[in-house]
């Protein structure tokens, strides 16, 4: 029994399944592309898009998950500051460089909850990739310098995050991320 679809050929014939299939492959191997690493990327595609299916997490709850953070980071340094006796110089310095570990570390896959700092964590959002996938080191660092960026300019590249439709503040557009409702 001969499969027949119903699609019509170029000259208004019909096509048969072995046929079509058959060129499909060639049109696959003469641009060297192997139908296993064309399905793998057809399969990670669809995984990615099932993983950023979530809800993407508002404004005002990313406001709130910041200034939690920003209260356990500014209690830190003050205690660090308090202990080292800095002079002011020299303590805005390692506030940054506290900041940065902070964020880098709690949003990179290596941190204890990947992808959510302390007020993410309280507040069930998350931050991953486009692709669904976690930060890494890397990526993290990137987004913690388009968030420095985002504050610089008035706070415009963070209040964006408002009004864009996918809920991005231009560092999440820098580093290719999204955040997400974990619950």
């Amino acid at each position: 029994m001969r499969h027949r679809l119903p699609i019509l050929g170029a000259v208004g014939r019909r096509v048969r399944l072995p046929n079509l299939v058959a060129a499909v492959r060639e049109r696959l191997y003469c641009r060297r592309i192997r139908p296993p690493e064309l399905f793998s990327e057809v399969f990670m595609a669809t995984a990615a898009s099932a993983a950023v299916s979530g809800v993407k997490a508002g404004f005002w709850i990313r406001f709130v998950a910041i200034v939690i953070d920003s209260i356990i980071v500014g209690i830190v340094n003050s205690a660090i500051g308090a202990i080292l006796s800095l002079n002011t110089n020299g303590r805005s310095g390692l506030q940054i460089l506290l900041g940065l570990a902070y964020y880098v570390y709690f949003w990179s896959s290596n941190g204890p909850w990947p992808g959510q700092t302390i007020g993410n964590k309280l507040l069930n959002i998350k931050v991953i990739r486009t692709n669904g996938s976690d930060l890494t080191i890397s990526q993290a660092l990137i987004r913690y310098v388009g968030l420095f960026i985002s504050v610089l300019v008035v706070f415009i590249g963070v209040i964006w995050a408002a009004f864009d439709p996918n809920k991005q503040g231009w560092h999440d557009k820098i580093a290719d991320t999204y955040v997400i409702k974990t619950s």
